[in-house]
């Protein structure tokens, strides 16, 4: 899968994160590997992703990955997949809390 950047994922990284410029690819691969997606999640936390997916008209892919929520789309080409990241938002604190129990256990 390939992975892209938008110029408003990179100021939002930046800006509402704190996350510089060059990590911010690296922490979304980790997302896509290692983070909780929708279908992942469950209870409060599906529902706050299910809801942060479908805010605009077209519905987007949503993971959980070290308390940052990374929206992004996916589009399907006949040679592969190329996921397009759009921006990022920090976790409410009362899902983090949700998230991080659920890890521990």
């Amino acid at each position: 899968m390939e992975l892209k950047i938008s110029t408003h994922a990179y100021k939002r990284g930046k800006e509402r994160i704190g996350l510089p410029k060059r990590s911010i690819p690296r922490q979304f691969e980790l997302a896509l590997t290692k983070g909780i997606s929708q279908n992942d999640a469950k209870g409060r936390v599906k529902k706050y992703l299910d809801g942060v997916a479908t805010h605009v008209d077209v519905p987007h892919h949503v993971c959980i990955w070290n308390n940052h929520v990374f929206i992004y789309s996916v589009q399907t080409t006949l040679e592969d997949r190329i996921a397009t990241l759009i921006t990022v938002l920090p976790l409410p604190a009362n899902i983090a809390r949700l998230v991080n129990y659920k890890e521990r256990r």
